[in-house]
Parts: C-alpha cells; structure tokens; sequence
C-alpha cells in the first residue's frame, strides 16, 4: 500500500518541529527527514512511498498551517479521493456539520457515501462519475443525500480529476456545499409558479427557451423538457414569425410591452395568448433575454369574435330588413337601420338626433304622437314624409325595450308604397269587374237599341230636305244618339269582353295628332319629345285615341289660363321588379304633364274609380276608361301630382321593337263607291237592326236579304250559291242569344265558299273574337250602334273598286 508521506529538510528548522510532525502526523501523514537533492527520488525508490510534499523551510510550514486552518474553518466541506481505490485521503471537518459524519467516518468507511446518497439521485450520480472519469461533463452538480439523522439535504458537488505524468486519474478533489437552503426557496417558487394560472416563459438572447412553467407547456400542449431549448418562433406561423420579429427589437430596446399573440399548439391548433414581456439585461446592460407571464385568452378572442359576428350578423339582419328600424327615445333617434336611410332620404348621420316625428306627414302626426306616448304596440299606418317632401304611405308596429339603462321604443317603419297600390290595383279592379259585370249584361241589347235609333234617324236624315222643319230636330237627336254611342263604347271597356282591337300603330304619329287636334283653339301649348322616331306598338287605335283625348281634355280644365302641356314618348326595358303590374320586357312610356292646379294627395287613389269626380259637370268615368283600356293593353299607368304645380300622368304600353312597321290604314274616303251594285246578306236576332240596316244598304244601291240566326243564313247562301247568284257580302252577328252565331255560320259558310266575304257586327263581345276577328275567318269589322257613315266605310273598304 502507498504511504502518505511528508519528506521535510533535515537541515533546516522546521524539520525539528514537534508541533508541524504532529499535525501531520495526525493527518495520516509520515514525516522522514532527508537531505535535499537526489534523497528525495532515493528515499521513494527505496520505500515505495508517495512523497506528497516536501516542507523545505519554515515559511512553507507557515503557508501551509494557514491553507489548513482555512480549510477546517470553511462551511463548505473538502475532500480527497485516491483513485482508483476511492479511499478518502482527506475530509475537512465540515463534514460533520452537512453529512453529521465525521471525517474519521469517512477515513474508516469508504462506502459510506453509497449510504449517503438519496436512492433517487444513486443512477444520476454514478452517471455523473462516469463522465467525470471520461472528462465528458461539467465538474459541478446537484444531488440529494441523507444525512446521519436521516434529514434529507441539497449539496452541490464540484469536483476536479487529478491525474498523473501519464494522463490517468489518481484522484478526485472535491468540494461539497449545503444548498438545501436554496433550494427549498426554488422549490417554494417552483411550486409558486407551478401553481400560478399564467404561464411563464423565459428566453434567452437568441430566443431560445430556457424555462417554462406547467402551466406554459400545458397551453401549447408540450412538455416542459419538449419547450427547453426551442425558439419562439418555433411556436408560431409566418405571420406570427414577422410580427415577433418586430416585438422582439422592441425588448433589445429595453421596451416592455402588454400584447395580444397567435401561437400553434404541438396538436396544429391556434391559441391566443396575452403576453406581459419584459427585458432581460446583464451587468454590462447587454440584451440578455426576456421573460414573459402568459394568460391564455383563447376563450375570450373566442367569445370576442363570436359577439363580433353576432353583432355583424344582426347589423346585417338590421340593414338587410325589408323596412327601417329605428330606436327612440321620446321620439329623438338614438339609432337606425340603412333601411330608414333608404326609405326617408336622409343619410344615418342626418337622421340619428333627429326627432322622428319630422318623417310622418303632418296629416297623421297626431295619430302617431299620440301612440308614442300610450306605449301602442300594434301595426297601424300613417303617412310618412321623404327628405323631398314626397308622400307616402307607411306601416308603424313598435315595441318598448330597454336600452342602454333606459326604456325606449323600437319601431319598424315599412314603405307600404307597392303594397297600396296592389292592393288599389285590386280593389279598382274588383270596381271595374262589378261594372263590367253591369257593363256586359246591357251592352248587347242597348247597343241593339241604340243601333234601330241611329238608323231610323239617319235614314230619315236622307230622306227629308234640309228646310224641313224636323230635320234639325234629327241632327240634334242625332248627335245625343253619337254620346250615348260613346257613353256606352266607355262602358264597354270594362266589361269581360270589350277587348282592343289591335293593330300595329306607329305612337309617335297617332298621339301627336290626336293631341294637336284636341288642343286646336285652346291656348294650351304642346311641347313633344321623342326618344325614336317611330313608336310602334300593338293597339287598338280608338282606345288609345280615347286615353289620349281623355287626358288632354283634363290638361285643358286643370289650366284654365294657357301654358306649356308636355308630351314624351320613350323606350324603357322594365326589369323584373321595377313595376309589379309590368311583366319584363320592352315598353313604350308615354307622359302627359301639364302645370295646372293639380291633385290633392288624398285623392290620387280615387281617381280610376268609375263614378269618382271632383268636377262639377263630370260623369267620372274618363279616367276609370283609361285605366281600362291601358290595362287591357297589357299596360300600365301612374299618376303624380303636387297642388299648385301641375299632375303628371304616364302610362306604359308593350313595344313590338324596330323590327316592326305600322299597318296601312284600311279606312277609305266616305265618297269612294263601289263599280257595281251587289249583294249582301245580313244575319242579325234583332228584327228592328234587321230592317234598318237592310234600308241602309238598300239606299247606297246594293240589294239585300236577311236572316235571324246563322242557321237561315247559311239555308239562303247555300240556295244562292247553288243559283249561281252568290251573296258579295255577309254581315252578321257574333252573339246570336239562343241559336247559332256568326263564328259557326262562317265555318259552314266558307265550307261552301272558302272566299266568301264575311263582315263580323257586334254590339258587344264576352270573349276575344272582335279582337282576333281576322284569325277567325272574317275579313273586316262593324260595330254597333251603326251609322251610314260607317257603313259606307266599311262596304267600301271590302268591295272591289
């Protein structure tokens, strides 16, 4: 075995020195006296001793009393370990204060330390050794020993390998410190910031992580040991990457911040997080870190966003309501919809502020104050009132909510404009169906009446001198008959029947003369605008005739004293929801407007009522006619008027396009007479029409028979034309009550002559014939009452000159 030996010079004073031998001696140590020089290489030759110092004065003995007295003083306790036998070769006292061993103990017992140490800590240790022999490992460490009475303590450990000339260990010199102190503070706070809510987050300068808490892995969904070590912007997508990028030269600037941030979870999920960084600098005030507490807010931005888009959903249920919404407190806006903006005219900044009552119509302000302040919470309408000052109709339902830590009144507030007028449209077409009903229940025998009148007084006209006393008497009978022909031609427009007898009319042309012809002698001035030059449309030209005379002659009353009467035709494509009573497509829009008294507003709803005037010598039925006649045209019309400045109506009518021209007028002049005289037969139920019109013919110079119902007529033109002496012309009745009329009669007619000549005649018509009467068969038309006039038309324009 090695001996522990202290070889000290024989000729110098110290060698004699009872006190320096004993404490050496009592420290394991041989003192031997020797010379110096090559003794002290003899003296381990010859002993095989390991010389571990050599004491050559009395000033090293001093020097090394003082390290000694130093050691044994320490708090912190050293050691030596040969290697690699482990054997202690010293303990310092302090030993016995950390382990509660002595150093003798540990001089007796080598293995004591394997008792010492915490089985917990045993591996980690030996593992730590190991490397330590290999030179692989920082020399200092932490573990946990049992101490003599059993009390459990911290010590960090810090050791240093000692090895010989040729590199092998031969010693661990060792020096042991009581951290249990320290460590029981860091496990206090361990558990502090274990236990906190937030999580903390430590970077170092490169923006490693170099601690987290529980807490803070739990929230990105790693393990501590999986965070330690890794970059921040391994947390976060590129977006994040550049937004930390930003913050993070805010910290190197010393500059602490309270911020929101996105990181990715280990499981691919976004976290939102409330960060309260501050800086970390060293002694030298070098950028060292930043540390960090951390909220998870994910539940909030959650919650956040959910309100967001609640609150986007319900403003945009708010804007996207069909109507206006509107918050009031004792009638002052506090907010609205986009919707009331819309309605009323005036932006959301105009209205909010504003008191409400200013959007109702004067006319119906009481109603709706008086609703205001007895909290009604059912529908009602009233009357509103647009920025421009237009009129119209409104639908108010309110309820009373609390608002901002007051009662006040939520109302919708709909524009009932397209309602009204469905609902006005419906009611003036129930109207005009009672009168229709009325309308065509008289018609054919009135009409049938009237016509006996008018030929009897018109053949009596031709038949007396003009100085005859009663001739004048005729006229004037004459010209009653002609308006009762027309009051009753009025009538018929509204009944089932009464359909428009088309033909493709150039508007343009039509409306301005029969505009310039009605306003001849008036001092009533047109001024005409064209969007084309030609207007072609598909109408019946009286009817139109009469819309247009109707409404100029109402231009002329409004403006008794002269002025500017403006007519336009334009071309417009109506789309799908433009005008409800308007199917899509093209049509003409002719305006009448005129600057007149005008229309009180609360009877611009009445007006197409038949009956409805406010003239004094009026029947009220010539804008109940119009409306008629527009709506069989598959058209529609409006009206707008201010009191004081004049009414505008405007009717729309469908356009046949460009492609179209109008049709050559068939009329011909009164005074064109046919080469020869011919032969008519004429089919009517009613004996009085026979006669008459029989003698009408008769006096133009043709020769004439008659038959009651389309069975004789048909006997008598298959007898005729058997006799080779055909009837030329064929006039007959459409509606025969109770036998064969004249749309059967013709099919049997034309399957004995497919070119016969047939005039259809009617006084009234309960389905589309007079209007379609070229497609079924017949080849001009005549209608009742008749005149010589129109007779002598109507021949001329069939027969050949």
């Amino acid at each position: 075995m090695i001996k522990k030996v202290i070889l000290v010079n024989a000729e110098d004073s110290t060698a004699s020195d009872s006190k320096l031998k004993d404490l050496l001696e009592s420290n394991g140590y041989t003192v031997k006296k020797v010379k110096p020089g090559e003794e002290v290489e003899t003296f381990q030759k010859e002993t095989d001793s390991d010389v571990s110092q050599v004491l050559l004065s009395s000033r090293d003995f001093e020097q090394f009393r003082m390290y000694r007295k130093l050691i044994e003083n320490s708090r912190d306790m050293l050691y030596r370990m040969s290697l690699p036998e482990g054997i202690y070769e010293y303990v310092s006292p302090a030993s016995t204060e950390i382990t509660g061993y002595t150093p003798e103990e540990f001089y007796n017992n080598p293995l004591l330390i394997e008792r010492m140490i915490h089985p917990d800590w045993k591996n980690y240790l030996y593992k730590k050794m190991d490397e330590l022999l290999a030179g692989k490992i920082n020399r200092t460490y932490e573990y946990q020993i049992i101490c003599k009475n059993n009390e459990m303590k911290w010590i960090n450990q810090r050791n240093r390998l000692i090895k010989d000339n040729n590199g092998l260990p031969v010693a661990i010199e060792g020096l042991v410190t009581d951290v249990t102190e320290r460590k029981n503070e860091e496990e206090k706070y361990r558990k502090l910031t274990e236990t906190l809510q937030e999580g903390l987050w430590q970077l170092d300068k490169d923006s490693n992580t170099v601690y987290v808490n529980s807490k803070m892995a739990e929230i990105l969904g790693y393990s501590i040991n999986e965070m330690l070590g890794r970059h921040l912007f391994s947390f976060m997508d590129e977006k994040g990457v550049e937004y930390a990028t930003e913050l993070l030269a805010r910290r190197k600037r010393g500059l602490q911040d309270q911020h929101d941030f996105e990181f990715m979870k280990k499981n691919g999920e976004r976290v939102y997080l409330l960060l309260e960084t501050t800086p970390v600098f060293d002694q030298k005030g070098n950028y060292n870190g930043a540390l960090a507490s951390v909220i998870d807010i994910t539940k909030r931005k959650e919650a956040e966003k959910a309100l967001r888009e609640s609150e986007e959903r319900f403003k945009a249920l708010h804007n996207a309501s069909f109507g206006g919404i509107t918050i009031h407190d004792k009638g002052i806006i506090l907010e609205c919809n986009q919707g009331l903006s819309q309605i009323t005219g005036y932006t959301y900044e105009e209205l909010i502020g504003m008191n409400g009552l200013l959007l109702i119509a004067e006319e119906t302000r009481d109603l709706v104050l008086k609703n205001i302040n007895s909290g009604y919470e059912k529908a009602y309408e009233a009357i509103g009132v647009r920025k421009s000052g237009e009129k119209y109709p409104i639908r108010l339902e309110a309820r009373q909510v609390p608002y901002k830590g007051k009662n006040v009144r939520v109302v919708e507030f709909r524009d009932i404009t397209d309602k009204k007028k469905t609902e006005f449209e419906l009611l003036k077409m129930e109207k005009l169906r009672s009168l229709g009903d009325l309308a065509g229940g008289i018609a054919h025998d009135f009409n049938n009446l009237l016509t006996g009148i008018y030929s009897n007084v018109s053949i009596a006209l031709l038949k007396l001198d003009k100085n005859h006393p009663a001739y004048t008497y005729l006229l004037k009978t004459e010209e009653s008959i002609e308006r009762s022909r027309k009051l009753t031609g009025q009538l018929l427009t509204f009944a089932k029947g009464g359909q428009p007898v088309k033909k493709k009319t150039d508007l343009v042309k039509l409306i301005k003369e029969t505009v310039l012809f009605d306003l001849s002698g008036s001092n009533l001035q047109p001024v005409f605008t064209y969007s084309e030059k030609e207007s072609i449309a598909e109408v019946d030209i009286g009817q139109i005739e009469q819309v247009i005379s109707n409404l100029v002659i109402n231009a002329k009353q409004a403006t008794p004293g002269g002025g500017s009467l403006f007519v336009s035709i334009e071309r417009c494509i109506i789309g799908e929801d433009d005008i409800p009573e308007l199917q899509p497509g093209d049509y003409w829009k002719i305006s009448i407007k005129d600057e007149g008294t005008g229309i009180p507003f609360k009877y611009l709803d009445k007006i197409f009522d038949p009956y409805f005037t406010t003239k004094e010598a009026g029947h009220g039925l010539g804008l109940a006619t119009i409306y008629s006649i527009i709506k069989k045209h598959d058209g529609h019309i409006e009206v707008s008027s201010e009191v004081g400045r004049g009414t505008s109506f405007s009717f729309y009518l469908p356009s046949l396009g460009q492609s179209h021209a109008a049709e050559e007028d068939k009329t011909g002049s009164t005074e064109m007479v046919p080469e020869k005289n011919v032969r008519v037969l004429i089919m009517d139920d009613d004996e009085i029409i026979r006669e008459t019109l029989s003698e009408t013919i008769a006096l133009l110079g043709h020769e004439t028979e008659v038959a009651a119902d389309g069975d004789e007529a048909i006997a008598k033109y298959k007898e005729a034309f058997a006799r080779n002496r055909p009837y030329e012309i064929i006039i007959m009745d459409l509606t025969i009550p109770g036998g064969m009329g004249g749309k059967e009669a013709l099919i049997e007619i034309q399957k004995i002559n497919e070119n016969a000549k047939v005039i259809v005649s009617s006084g009234y018509s309960a389905s589309q014939e007079l209007a379609d009467y070229e497609a079924l068969g017949f080849i001009d038309i005549i209608e009742k009452p008749y005149t010589m006039s129109r007779i002598k038309d109507v021949l001329n324009r069939v027969l050949p000159l």
